[in-house]
Order: structure tokens, then C-alpha cells, then sequence
């Protein structure tokens, strides 16, 4: 108990005492070039003679800065990298020819001639880091994608300045190559190995094996591996910091029958699968071998890719999942040999991990404070995943000290129904700045699954640059505009409708499940995690519906605006069904429901949906 009280009172003064930040070097790199490339590939060719590019100095702590302004008649574009530069491109695109990219790739609405910027502008981000995906997102959205996809959206991370982002394909070919050292068959490997789509839980912990026909395919392997390399490159191209992978404990059966005298347990039984895909096999922290697997891993990781290696490094050991045990000690140590494994092969390393992990009973204050006391508070970032609805920093002491980003997660399971609080969004960040006594270095995007609610993420983006709460008053407007290249009363008024209604959401749990994708019941209705009810007012949601459909003869049928349709009526129908839903329940439930009567709820007068 004293021993405990210790390090408890240690780890307090090492709170009050000047923050640590974790030190991460910008990858060497060509930022004009980058940014040519991206505009001749965005763009247009033809553009590139319309504008001019340059490197400045970044400002203190190394944050980026961006300049805008008329060069002898081109639009001139400054920065401080290739993400700085990228990112006062989207800002001159949004600002003075009133367009926007989105990560739906939408044709870009541009002028023959770009028209020159109405004032010079200077803007200095706020935030160091703009981090980028959950380790979930590529198994929801990503996993299907060849270069010709990737390489369109890490044009979209840059033209968004993100200069932080996860990069955990094609790790299984490192893994090969790290077990191939402590003897790991083919066999064993295949029986640890999670399924193509079910990789990202197989990389976390909680499944393994693949339960289609046949392991994963040794073409799938090398075909996703050659494909980190290209998305490694063009990251580093734009000078972005890649979040690599690591080891977290996680190993194949076979280890434990190949050294048989290593401490070894069974992880905790997941998402309810069968005991043949779960119970992971994990080494014990304080046994030699877990320094050597994940030393070795970083080393053929770094070998694999030419030398290179960004020094960050994400891995979660307890992703859903509680240790087996609580007492200071255990938890000081398991965190400890994470960062001793990667510092062993990289002395630069600084651990990515998200703080997810203590969203569970298991993590008290006091747990949090032990885990993290095994790692130097320069030698961490922690991801906030869920700030917007169950924020860590406010019950950890802002992390006892160490660097942490704020990041929003909005969506589970990649639903896509329409739902968000932007009052929220544009205000809390620059609130949780200011409470983190300077060990809030970032803003970032932890959604699992995207294409879906873009205007959510296209404020939270940024929010990273802004000091200030935004007026969502004129931001709502400018969005519409830029967003469908026009000003347009409907347009403007049905997105209004939809700020009054599904992005007014205070509740978390995420974006709406419609009841059509949900198995059938009576008792499936509920506004908690992954919500099936709704809180708001669906009749705003048809007002917006009428009001987009009456821009349609005045709005460009853009790829962004027709998408939009599609977008709202999909959730017109889906609280149409949930609203008959409700009903046909309530009838059933009382025996006083006819055929007849069934129809009418379905449909009302005149064959038009109603709420």
C-alpha cells in the first residue's frame, strides 16, 4: 500500500511539473513537389500554372502555418510542409471559388481561371498533431482498396492537414518475418492470422483465425504489403508522420508449445465468438521473450520498408478487454514492456495508444495511473477516442502529464444514418485545450467506419486550426455554399433543418442504426450505444427533404448535391419505417390491427411516406 501511495504522490508531481511532450521528427521531404502532384491529380494539370508554391518556417513547437495571397498574378500558396501547403490549398478552394474536396472523391466544381484571393491570409494551426483513422476503420471501410483508392484519399488526408495517420496495412508480412525468427510455422501462423475483413480485431487481440474457406491467402499478404509501401511513401511524400504498427502481447498457439517455459495466458473471450477464434493466446509482460518478439518485430518491420520507420508506433494490449490483474505492480510492468520492446530496436519510439482501453469498470483513477507510469511522458501520445461523449482526460488528470489527443468517434460500425452535435464539435475542442495545462497536442478522427455525415468530420478537421469556438451561424452557410458551389435559399434552409434536428444530437452512442438493418423484433428499440430510436423531431427531417428537393431546379446536379438526396431520403424513409414500426407495435401489442389498418400506417393518404 505505501509503495503504491508512492507512486502515486510521484506521478502527481510529475503532472505539475513542465510537460514532456513526445518528440516526433517530420519526415525529410519535397513539399512543393507533393503538393504539384496533388493538384495536378485533383485539380487539373492546367492549374498548376495558376499557382505558385512555397516552404516557410513553421512556428513555435514546430506547428504549421499557412499563407495565402497573389503572386504576379497567380494564386500564391505558402506552408510549412507538404500537409501546411495541401491544406491552404483546400482553404483557398473553400474560401474564394466556393468548392470543396470531400472523401467521396466528388468532381470538383472549378472555374476555367482561378480567381485571384481577395486578401491575404495568414493562418497558424493550433494544434500540432490532426490524427487520422481508428484502428477499426480499415476493416469497416478500407479493406477492399488498391492504390488507385488510397491514393485518392491520402490526397484528401493532406488537402484536410493531416499530418498524423494510421498505417497498419500489410503488417501480417512483418509478422511472418518477426515469427519465422522464433520457429512459428506456416500452420501456426494461418491459425493466428485473422480473416481479409475481420484483420483489424485479429490485429488488436480479440480474434484470431480465419473461419471462411482457407487461411489468409500468401497473395493477399504480399499484395497488402506492397501496398504499405506505397502508402508509406506518398505519407512521407506529403511529410506526414505514419502510426505504425507494434507488438502488444498478442501471439500464435504455437509460441507456447515452442517455448514452453514462457508465462503465457488466455485473453478474455470477445464479441461473444466461438472459443476457436477467441481466448487469444498473450505473453505475460515480465517474461524475457516479450522483449525479444517485439524488438524484433520493429527491426524487420524498419528492415522490410528500406530502412525506414516514422518512430511511432500504435499498439493496444487490452483493446476491450481487462488485465488479469489490478495491483500496481502488474499494471506498471505491462505497460513498461511495450515501450522497452520498441525502444530495444528504435530509441526514438513513442508509443500511439488509444485511451479507449479505459473506458471499463476495470480502470479506475488509480489503474490508469499505474499503467501509464511505465512509460517516460515523452515517450506516449494517447488518443482520446471517444472525447465528444466519454472523454479520459478529465477523470486522469489530463493523462498525469502526458501528450494526449482529442478526437471524436462518432460512428460505430460504420451505420450511416444521419446524426451528430456540431454545437458540440465547434466549441469543446478549444475547451479541452484549455484545460490541459498544454499536454493537448491534437485533434483527430477516430470514426470506424467513414462515408457517411462528411459535414461532421469536415468541422472537427477544422477545429484543429482554430482558437476559438466557430459560429456555426456563418459556418452552416459557407459549407452549403462551398459544398454545392452555389448559394441557394432551399439549399441553405434544408441544412438548417438538419442542424435543428439530427445534428443536434446531445446523446452518444453514436450514429443512428436504422431498424431495417437490424434483425427482427419487437424488443429492438433503445437510444444507448449504436442507437436504433431517435431523439429528434422527424418531421424537420422531411422539412429539409422538401427543401433540397425544391433546390434541385436551381442547384447544379453535382455529385456532392445528388448524393445528398440520396442521403436524406434514405433517412426519411428509415424514420418513416421506424415511426410505422412504433405504431404496428403498438397495435399488435393491444390486438386491434387490421390489414386495412396496416396499409394506412405504411403509407397514409395519397400514397406519400408520412412521420
Amino acid at each position: 500500500m505505501l509503495r503504491q501511495t508512492m507512486w502515486q504522490m510521484l506521478g502527481a508531481m510529475c503532472t505539475l511539473s513542465l510537460v514532456a511532450h513526445a518528440m516526433l521528427d517530420v519526415p525529410s521531404h519535397d513539399a512543393v513537389a507533393a503538393v504539384k502532384g496533388l493538384v495536378a491529380r485533383r485539380l487539373g494539370e492546367k492549374y498548376l500554372d495558376q499557382m505558385s508554391f512555397e516552404v516557410i518556417p513553421a512556428i513555435d513547437d514546430g506547428k504549421d502555418v499557412l499563407e495565402i495571397g497573389n503572386d504576379g498574378g497567380k494564386v500564391q500558396i505558402r506552408g510549412s510542409s507538404g500537409t501546411a501547403l495541401a491544406y491552404a490549398v483546400q482553404w483557398y478552394l473553400k474560401q474564394e471559388v466556393h468548392t470543396q474536396t470531400n472523401w467521396d472523391d466528388h468532381v470538383l466544381q472549378l472555374p476555367d481561371t482561378l480567381p485571384q484571393p481577395s486578401s491575404t491570409v495568414r493562418v497558424e494551426k493550433v494544434s500540432k498533431y490532426t490524427y487520422y483513422q481508428n484502428v477499426c476503420t480499415v476493416s469497416y471501410s478500407m479493406w477492399t482498396w488498391g492504390w488507385d483508392k488510397w491514393e485518392k484519399h491520402i490526397d484528401w488526408m493532406a488537402l484536410n492537414g493531416i499530418n498524423m495517420p494510421l498505417a497498419f496495412t500489410g503488417q501480417e508480412k512483418v509478422w511472418q518475418a518477426t515469427y519465422q525468427k522464433f520457429n512459428v510455422s506456416t500452420v501456426g501462423l494461418n491459425k493466428f492470422f485473422a480473416g481479409a475483413s475481420f484483420l483489424a480485431w485479429g490485429r488488436m487481440g480479440n480474434v484470431r483465425g480465419s473461419w471462411v474457406k482457407g487461411p489468409l491467402a500468401q497473395e493477399f499478404i504480399d499484395g497488402q504489403f506492397e501496398l504499405q509501401v506505397k502508402i508509406l511513401t506518398r505519407m512521407r511524400d506529403f511529410g506526414m508522420i505514419p502510426a505504425l504498427p507494434a507488438f502488444a502481447g498478442h501471439i500464435p498457439e504455437e509460441i507456447t508449445k515452442l517455448y514452453p517455459h514462457a508465462k503465457t495466458f488466455r485473453s478474455p473471450k470477445w464479441g461473444n465468438f466461438p472459443d476457436a477464434y477467441t481466448n487469444v493466446y498473450m505473453l505475460d509482460s515480465s517474461d524475457p521473450l516479450y522483449i525479444e518478439i517485439g524488438r524484433t518485430f520493429i527491426e524487420e518491420q524498419t528492415r522490410l520498408h528500406g530502412g525506414f520507420t516514422s518512430s511511432l508506433y500504435q499498439a493496444d494490449t487490452y483493446n476491450e478487454m481487462d488485465p488479469s490483474r489490478g495491483d500496481h505492480e502488474f499494471l506498471h510492468q505491462a505497460s513498461k514492456a511495450v515501450i522497452d520492446s520498441m525502444t530495444k530496436a528504435d530509441p526514438k519510439a513513442v508509443w500511439l495508444i488509444q485511451a479507449w482501453t479505459f473506458n471499463r469498470g476495470f480502470w479506475g483513477h488509480d489503474q490508469i495511473q499505474s499503467y501509464l507510469s511505465g512509460v517516460p511522458n515523452d515517450k506516449m501520445i494517447l488518443l482520446d477516442l471517444y472525447s465528444e461523449t466519454i472523454p479520459i482526460w478529465p477523470r486522469s488528470a489530463n493523462f498525469f502529464g502526458k501528450s494526449w489527443i482529442y478526437c471524436l468517434l462518432h460512428n460505430f460500425g460504420g451505420n450511416t444514418g444521419l446524426r451528430g452535435n456540431l454545437p458540440q464539435y465547434a466549441q469543446e475542442p478549444i475547451h479541452a485545450r484549455g484545460q490541459s495545462n498544454g499536454t493537448m497536442v491534437g485533434i483527430g478522427l477516430t470514426m470506424e467506419g467513414i462515408f457517411q455525415n462528411y459535414i461532421v468530420y469536415d468541422l472537427t478537421l477544422q477545429m484543429a486550426w482554430e482558437s476559438k469556438p466557430v459560429d456555426l451561424a456563418k459556418w452552416l452557410p459557407a459549407f452549403v455554399r462551398n459544398r454545392y458551389h452555389i448559394e441557394n435559399t432551399n439549399a441553405a434552409q434544408a441544412w438548417h433543418m438538419l442542424l435543428q434536428s439530427v445534428y443536434n444530437v446531445g446523446d452518444g452512442g453514436g450514429v443512428t442504426k436504422s431498424i431495417v438493418a437490424v434483425r427482427p423484433g419487437w424488443d429492438i428499440l433503445h437510444l444507448t450505444f449504436q442507437p436504433t430510436d431517435i431523439p429528434y423531431d422527424p418531421r424537420l427531417v422531411v422539412t429539409a427533404w422538401s427543401h433540397l428537393l425544391a433546390a434541385a431546379d436551381a442547384v447544379p446536379h453535382t455529385d456532392a448535391f445528388l448524393h445528398d438526396v440520396v442521403d436524406v431520403t434514405r433517412q426519411v424513409l428509415c424514420d418513416l419505417f421506424l415511426a410505422n414500426f412504433k405504431e404496428i407495435k403498438r397495435a399488435f401489442i393491444g390486438h386491434n390491427i387490421t390489414t386495412e389498418e396496416v396499409s394506412t400506417l405504411c403509407w397514409g393518404s395519397h400514397r406519400m411516406p408520412r412521420c
